[in-house]
């Protein structure tokens, strides 16, 4: 099969990919999908072996970059080897590389951020124990510190520095700092204080739950004048008057204690960034010794987060920086987002979905066969599963209204908008039932142990297969019973998320009702804004195709495929005059392909736009029904053969579609014996129990997917 890059339009969160410009320290992330047979060799040796065999397709030249093993951890059986880079013998500050093996033990996934431009000498100029005597006068601690000094390339736009990482503690490692230097000329190039723990003020979950409560916070690793650490570093926006700007406002106090008491409406709240930092880190600590997940860095926490010009922000986000830092911000407006433990687990929860994954999004995302909403939907879906097993809450948050939960009824196609959201309800539901059935432990290993397997566009009905497959690795493993397995599968197909993929069947006689956004979730477009899309060029396409798969010939002669269309505005009202335009295209045995074409927006920015591809009949003129006969030109009709339906269009409005197919069969002529007049009948078979037979697969699938119609 071939493979196509999906196209991302207007992105919404900016991505890590391969091929992304070096960063400003001339670091590059890198991810390579691979199969590779370590035959004799041990995991170890492999990852090496494997690194050093993709290196051109990893875009390194021979000998850019060198590794050495670091550790390697597993999951349910499959391998991750952390590799860290060196150079002429060196540690590279931040050099790494993953290399994921499955069940069999094939290298199949290489994720790196890599230095490859170290040009800087091995040989110090400055010995290790002058380095250590400046380490030690940079900070205050007594003689008697513990020291230890390690050479380290500092990756940087020249090509490098050499330094010493001159590590210092006191009181039994309660007092730790790291200090680096210059190995060339001595100099104190940074310090860093390593002291672990401080008493904080947080929420556990909310204000609408309870009262703020003291905790340890752990992993802090900045000044105490900022709160940082090995997994969060938070800052705030503060206004003042015009101005817009970026502090740390929680600061230590005289004993080394955040405990502040909230201050809400307001963006000089040091009360939010030890909320934030405090979730931030437990759900970190929690994905990497459980789940062994790795994280590059710090996640870069933004609270109080406001507009340009001041005015509040009723929202949250996440995205990653051109670095690729995970990037979480909490706005400030008719509500502190951060004060809400849920909204916090939601926006790491796309962090954990996106360093799995490498998922695309955006606000429509194309591929050779249309729109695929489908990414966007998983990515909310699944943040918002996060946030409900976090704290055991099918509710989504609880101080902030965004009135999601878990425990809903939302079911594919019925229910999908083309807005990632309310999409990605179905997913959360899907994912919160596995949870109801097996409980928190083995549902967030399932869920998670699902985005090491799927695509970076998956569907719905991938990640369907995918958490079947984890949680049958769960059922080998002995932690799951057959019963159990039973019952996931039963709650994926009656979600709708086994059969909504790329294309989505269609049963004779059997009215299919879905329906037809816009984008982004929106209605309706005004007559200005939609002739505007019009002379643009700009087309719309449904986000799966439909698949009718007519009857084998020994059921008859098949002359003729009528398919009837109805159409309902989402509000009840009617259509104006030329509101509605679209296209339907057919194609045989194949989906339905588009092409993709530049098209420039009034304001002047380029994006594309899909235009048909591969097919085989095109009906256009809005037509209120299809009929297909045999001895259509364009288009012959064929026993046993599946028929991929799909539309482009510019409506002004969504709309409620309803499509139903008849087909018209001759029945084979009878036998003697059974027909004593020999005359045939021209019959038109419904659905019901005479309906032909499509096939057992598809056939099985109908079945489930009619139970679940709901409209």
């Amino acid at each position: 099969m071939k493979t196509f890059p999906g196209r991302l339009l207007v992105p919404l969160l900016t991505m890590a990919w391969f091929g992304l410009p070096a960063a400003a320290d001339g670091s590059r992330r890198l991810a390579l999908d691979l199969d590779i047979d370590p035959g004799a060799r041990s995991p170890d040796e492999a990852a090496l072996f494997a690194v050093d065999a993709a290196g051109p397709d990893l875009g390194l030249s021979p000998g850019a970059a060198t590794w050495s093993h670091h550790r390697t951890t597993t999951w349910r059986g499959r391998t991750l080897v952390h590799l860290a880079q060196v150079h002429r013998g060196v540690p590279v500050i931040g050099g790494r590389a993953v290399v994921k093996f499955d069940r069999e033990g094939h290298a199949t996934r290489i994720n790196a951020t890599v230095h490859p431009d170290l040009r800087v000498p091995t040989t110090p100029a400055v010995g290790p124990d002058a380095a250590t005597a400046a380490a030690r006068s940079a900070v205050e601690l007594p003689d008697t510190a513990e020291a230890a000094a390690h050479l380290a390339v500092r990756p940087d736009a020249r090509g490098g520095t050499l330094v010493y990482q001159v590590h210092l503690s006191a009181r039994g490692g309660l007092d730790s700092w790291r200090v680096t230097v210059d190995a060339a000329t001595g100099a104190i190039r940074g310090v860093t204080d390593l002291r672990l723990a401080a008493q904080g003020n947080v929420y556990e979950i909310s204000p609408a739950l309870d009262d703020p409560v003291e905790v340890t916070l752990t992993d802090l690793t900045g000044d105490m004048d900022v709160m940082s650490g090995t997994y969060a570093l938070v800052r705030s926006m503060v206004v003042e008057g015009e101005d817009v700007s970026d502090t740390h406002l929680a600061q230590a106090d005289e004993s080394g204690d955040f405990l502040f008491e909230p201050e809400a409406n307001t963006t000089e709240d040091p009360f939010v960034e030890v909320n934030a930092y405090h979730h931030v880190t437990a759900l970190s600590h929690y994905f990497e010794d459980v789940h062994g997940h790795e994280f590059d860095g710090p996640a870069l926490v933004t609270t109080n987060y406001v507009y340009e010009d001041g005015t509040g922000y009723d929202n949250a986000f996440y995205t990653t920086d051109a670095s690729g830092n995970q990037v979480l911000c909490f706005g400030q407006g008719t509500y502190d987002f951060a004060y809400d433990a849920g909204v916090i687990a939601h926006e790491f929860g796309h962090s954990i979905v996106q360093t799995t994954t490498d998922m695309q999004l955006g606000w429509m995302i194309y591929d050779e066969y249309g729109t695929n909403n489908a990414p966007g939907g998983i990515h909310e879906g699944l943040a918002d599963y996060w946030a409900g097993t976090y704290h055991g809450r099918s509710e989504v948050s609880s101080w902030v209204p965004i009135g999601r939960d878990l425990e809903n009824d939302h079911t594919c196609p019925d229910d999908l908008v083309g807005e990632s959201h309310e999409d990605g309800m179905i997913v959360g539901a899907a994912a919160w039932d596995i949870y109801l059935q097996v409980g928190k432990e083995a549902a967030d290993d399932i869920v998670y142990g699902a985005l090491l397997r799927v695509s970076d566009a998956p569907t719905f009905a991938e990640l369907a297969e995918a958490l079947l497959e984890a949680a049958g690795d769960l059922e080998e493993d002995g932690d799951l019973g057959a019963d159990d397995l039973e019952a996931i599968q039963a709650s994926l197909e009656d979600r709708g998320m086994s059969v909504c993929g790329r294309s989505l069947p269609m049963e004779p006689d059997e009215p299919f009702e879905f329906g037809l956004p816009l984008f982004m979730g929106m209605q309706e477009m005004d007559e200005e804004w939609c002739e505007r899309m019009r002379d643009m060029g700009m087309n719309l396409v449904p986000s799966f195709q439909f698949a009718l798969t007519t009857p084998p010939a020994s059921e008859g002669t098949l002359e003729e495929l009528e398919i009837s269309i109805d159409m309902d505005r989402y509000d009840g009202a009617g259509f104006a005059e030329d509101e509605l335009h679209y296209t339907f295209l057919i194609r045989e045995g194949e989906m339905v392909e588009f092409d993709y074409e530049l098209i420039e927006s009034p304001n002047g920015h380029e994006f594309e736009t899909p235009v048909p591809g591969e097919h085989d009949r095109e009906l256009d003129d809005n037509p209120d029904e299809i009929v297909i006969a045999l001895d259509d030109e364009d288009l012959e009709l064929r026993a046993d053969t599946t028929y991929y339906l799909t539309l482009i269009h510019r409506n002004c409005a969504a709309v409620d579609m309803t499509l139903e197919a008849e087909l018209d069969i001759a029945a084979p002529p009878a036998d003697d014996d059974d027909d004593d007049d020999g005359d045939g009948c021209n019959c038109r078979l419904s659905g019901g129990s005479g309906a032909p037979a499509l096939g057992a697969g598809l056939g099985l699938a109908l079945l489930a997917f009619a139970l679940r119609r709901r409209r």
